[in-house]
């Protein structure tokens, strides 16, 4: 079952990495590998916990922004260590 997993996980891999290519990323194979990370975690989490959470965050993600801040931007640290 194993060598299964890791051929998926291999073209999946690939498939990414030639479309961040595409797209002009500076470096495919990262992003290809930050992608396989997210898609794994989503993967369990909907197997493990709320399917359809997983499934409507994606749907949400066009309307929300998720940069993250830029510290220059961000100000000063709060008491509790969270930037405002």
């Amino acid at each position: 079952m194993r060598a299964v997993i890791y051929d998926q996980r291999d073209w999946l891999f690939g498939e990414l990495s030639d479309l961040s290519a595409l797209m002009g990323h500076p470096n495919p194979d990262h992003a290809a590998r930050l992608l396989v990370l997210v898609h794994a975690g989503a993967f369990q989490i909907a197997e493990l916990d709320n399917s359809n959470a997983v499934r409507e965050t994606p749907r949400a993600a066009p309307s929300t922004d998720c940069s993250p801040p830029r510290l220059a931007d961000a100000g000063p640290p709060s008491r509790d260590g969270s930037l405002k």
